[in-house]
Formats: C-alpha cells, structure tokens, sequence
C-alpha cells in the first residue's frame, strides 16, 4: 500500500480537477491511502468528500503565502506520504517548499496544458529540480514541455488519460429516453459538441458548420453540451447570438453545464470536436467508448487518440468548410457512422481503458517511491 497525496488548488471544473477525483477515487480502490488537497468550497472538495475521500482544504489562490505554506508543510511532516502528486503546476510554489522543509516524498507533477512560454529562470529551474517526474498527457504535450520547462527530458513520461468502460457504456443508456427530454424526434439527426464554451474550443466553426449541414439534412439538430466560466459569460452569449443570426434558431439545444456526459453522448448520431488545439482530449475518447462516429480536429493530442481516419474522421482545425463537408458525409452514410462507433470503441477498450491507466500511473509510483531511474517515453503498460 502506498500513501498518497493529490494535490490541486484549483476553483474550476474542467478534464483536470475531474481527473484529480477519478484518480484518488481509483486508488483508494485498489487498497492506497489517499489524501486530496484542495481549495475549500472548491468543485474539487465537494466531489472528493460526496466520494467520502479524505480533503486537505487550504486557501492556496497565489504564489508566496508563507504561513500556508508552513501549514502544509507540517501536515506532510505529520502524515509522511510516499508520493506527492500535484496537477496543477501553480501549486509547486507550496509543495517543494514544504518538501524541502520536510523532507518528505517524491514529488509528481502532471500536465494537461501545454507551456505559455519557456520557463528556464533560476526560480523555475530551482522548481523543477525537486520534481521527481513530470508525466505529460500526450506526446503532443511531452515534446513541448522537453523544449520549454528545465527538467531532465528522462524525468518526463507519457501516460494517456482512461476512460471508465463501464461508466462509459453504450449498452446501459435509454438513447430514446434522453431524446425525447431533448425534444429530439426519432427521424432527425442530432450532432452534438461537448467542452467549456471557450473560444479554443471552436464553437463558432461549429455553428457555421451546422448551418451548411441545415441546407443538406433540413431533419439536423444541434446538441451544445457545456457552459462557460464566469470570466467569459461573454462569449456564450456571442455564441448564442450566432446561433440566432445564422438562422439556427431551435434546432440548437443549449444544455449548460451537464454531469450525465454518457447519457447525452448515447442521443447523439455523430460527435464533433472542434477545438483549435488539445493536450489532450478526454471527451473524444468518452464519445468513443459511447460507439459514437466522431469528426474531431488534428489539433494537438488528439493525434495521441488516433493518427488516421480508421475510427475517427479528422478535418484540420478552425476550417468550418472542412467540418460541415465531414459531417455531411457521415450523416447520409449510417453504416459508414455505425463502423467507425464500433472502430472506435474498440480503440478506447485497446488503448485507453482507466484501469490499464491506473494500473501504469500504480507502477509509476512504485518506480519513484523505490527510487528506480526513469527513462523517459511512453509508460510501457500502456503501449501498443
């Protein structure tokens, strides 16, 4: 058994802070002592504890807050976990103090974003000196933190997020049942994009998309699963107001922010992502799982999912043009849309599948409690 400390300070609710929760919730399940820290009050907090997982609430919302700092620090003292696993990268500026003052633990830090810009100062090589292992989330995401973040490039692995294949389960969904709630009728075709309403993430090619395939598919409608976040209220209304001067009118169903992800997914006749750029993208492999045909971006980590066009149709991003001509293919062709569900379905089971992902980050961890030398690459449990 391992004792282990989750460490994200952060008050959103994206990929990241859900995975923090998956992750401690896996674990514990496999028999570790698990312990989340977090922001009180936090998205984060009230998942971990409605879990009944174990929380540290800290106040952490900037870089120099010695006393917290010091009040960290004497929790990993008193506790003396084996690993220190941190998600969010801001919160480094606590934990390898605390450590240095402690002594205490190996230090993990995952990144799902890629680096604004090179971080080679004297505070951040002194930073990331004390990381033990940095995993990146896809390859995308392993060459530019080798290129911009000074760390040793064998301190660096890939390890893909998972996917739960039970949770994500077509099979166990009523699709007619979440259609009707939809007000979507048995002969119209729906398309549907899921994601932070944020401008990275394409909404707008995905409305102007969805006007060209109106004037093919007059039976279409539209599923945009997601809200914004409170800074940038401001462009979902700039995106419903397209969706009204394009003509879209009701054929465009805002859901906000949703937690029933598989259910949605399971009304869906063809998934879209349409984003300019991805770390990595949780979402299509959950839509994937669901043996929903998808058309995604070749934006970043999405080439970590799949390389070519055998499960998944790839347009290049921010070109509206090339999306609608890719949805229209594949909604006139149903058993073309029922060939890449069951291609991509079984993708997600080979490739990423949350136990084999829990199973290598367990080895991970073994590796670096122990105090074995890191290669670098791809962790090999999950490598084809």
């Amino acid at each position: 058994m391992l004792k282990i400390f989750q460490m994200c300070s952060s008050r959103a609710w994206g990929g990241m802070e859900m995975q923090v929760v998956h992750l401690a919730v896996q674990l514990e399940g496999r028999g570790h002592e698990v312990v989340v820290l977090c922001f009180p009050g936090s998205p984060i907090f009230k998942a971990s504890r409605g879990r009944g997982l174990e929380c540290m609430a800290i106040a952490l919302d900037s870089y120099f807050q010695p006393p917290l700092t010091f009040q960290l620090g004497r929790f990993l003292r008193r506790r003396k976990f084996d690993i220190l696993h941190c998600h969010y990268s801001k919160d480094l500026w606590h934990l390898i103090p605390a450590t240095e003052c402690t002594g205490g633990g190996s230090v993990i830090l995952s990144k799902g974003v890629g680096p604004g810009k090179r971080k080679n100062d004297p505070l951040h090589s002194w930073l990331y000196m004390h990381v033990d292992c940095l995993i990146a989330k896809s390859e995308y995401l392993h060459h530019r933190i080798i290129e911009a973040y000074p760390i040793d490039p064998k301190r660096v692995v890939t390890l893909n997020n998972g996917v739960d294949l039970n949770v994500f389960d077509p099979e166990s969904q009523n699709r007619d049942r979440v259609r009707n709630e939809l007000s979507v009728q048995e002969e119209e075709l729906l398309v549907g994009i899921v994601g932070r309403i944020t401008p990275a993430k394409g909404h707008m090619e995905f409305l102007k998309a969805a006007s060209n395939v109106r004037k093919q598919f007059p039976c279409s409608k539209f599923l945009i699963v997601g809200g914004s976040s409170s800074d940038e209220s401001w462009y979902e209304e700039k995106i419903k107001r397209l969706a009204v001067e394009l003509g879209l009118g009701e054929t465009v169903v805002f859901t906000g922010h949703r937690e029933d992800i598989p259910t949605l997914l399971s009304a869906l006749d063809l998934f879209a992502l349409t984003s300019y750029t991805e770390a990595f993208p949780n979402v299509l492999i959950e839509a994937m799982a669901m043996k929903k045909a998808c058309v995604a971006t070749r934006a970043g980590g999405v080439l970590d999912v799949v390389e070519d066009g055998t499960c998944v149709s790839l347009v290049p991003p921010g070109d509206a043009r090339a999306l609608s001509e890719a949805l229209v293919c594949l909604l006139g062709d149903e058993e073309k849309r029922k060939a890449l569900g069951r291609a991509a379905r079984r993708r997600v089971e080979k490739k990423f599948n949350l136990h084999h992902m829990i199973a290598a980050l367990e080895e991970l961890y073994l590796h670096i409690r122990n105090g074995e030398r890191l290669d670098g690459g791809r962790s090999h449990v999950l490598a084809e």
